[in-house]
């Protein structure tokens, strides 16, 4: 759900906007935060082989997602990650490389924690965000504009926003799913709220606009039955009702609304706790 964005140009071929990890360190927590940028690769099938093309973000930049071509033909790339110029781990292995712990970030203690207190970032790291790539061709160049969706001063979102989940609407606006960022010194539970924002009218890069005053999910005050991260992919059906994937736990959740993100609706067991679909596992 994070690692990658994708479409199929007029041509027929296959650009992907990927996450990658720098100097071929393993996908580690939290080194997402400073050792991961986007790069172009495109292919002529949809299963590849593909080409590496360019870096289209730097460090640290993912869970890249693709949300269409707006009405004035800008091609948009929502993601997270602020930008990061601090030292970065290098684990490639041959004669003379340097090599460094890749479960952490450099500079951070070495943990690998996926449960409990997040573990403390390097000096310079600001974690999340969601933010805006956007440019007129997939070949770019790409525009970054950061803190593209961000909540407001005295409201629950009033915090590092992450996980972008962006659904481009058939009026030009953008419906925004996000979950909060669990990094110090941000959301101490973001791992298991969920809200949602969009924009104001068609303006792409400005996402401020509360459809809803509360979130969509909040674990801690709710009969749900597992945590919750990741509203990806979403998409539109022919009846106009949106459909977002999310995690739930090991599984899979799917969220459906039918008035643009105000309301959602998900499956329930007979106790009132959220059915989750092993067809999404």
């Amino acid at each position: 759900t994070w690692g990658a964005g994708g479409v199929r140009d007029s041509n027929g071929l296959y650009h992907w906007f990927v996450t990658q990890w720098r100097n071929h360190c393993p996908m580690t927590y939290p080194s997402f935060l400073t050792q991961t940028h986007l790069v172009h690769v495109t292919s002529d099938r949809p299963e590849g082989p593909y080409t590496e093309r360019e870096e289209i973000v730097p460090s640290a930049a993912g869970n890249p997602v693709y949300a269409g071509q707006a009405g004035d033909g800008t091609h948009l790339l929502y993601f997270t990650n602020y930008r990061y110029t601090g030292a970065v781990n290098n684990c490639t292995r041959g004669p003379g490389a340097a090599t460094h712990d890749p479960l952490s970030p450099m500079g951070a203690p070495a943990t690998h924690h996926l449960v409990g207190a997040p573990p403390a970032l390097p000096p310079g790291c600001k974690a999340c965000g969601i933010h805006l790539a956007k440019s007129k061709s997939l070949d770019g160049p790409w525009t970054v504009e950061y803190d593209a969706a961000h909540g407001s001063a005295g409201h629950w979102d009033n915090c590092s926003l992450t996980n972008p989940g962006p659904t481009l609407l058939p009026n030009g606006s953008v419906v925004m799913l996000f979950k909060l960022c669990r990094y110090p010194p941000n959301c101490p539970r973001g791992n298991d709220i969920f809200g949602v924002l969009a924009s104001q009218g068609s303006d792409y890069g400005k996402i401020t606009t509360r459809p809803r005053q509360t979130p969509i999910i909040n674990v801690s005050r709710s009969s749900y039955a597992a945590s919750v991260e990741d509203p990806s992919n979403g998409w539109i059906d022919h009846r106009g009702t949106l459909h977002s994937i999310a995690h739930s736990g090991a599984l899979g959740l799917h969220m459906a609304s039918t008035d643009q993100g105000i309301s959602w609706w998900w499956p329930t067991r007979s106790d009132g706790t959220t059915l989750v679909a092993q067809a999404y596992n």
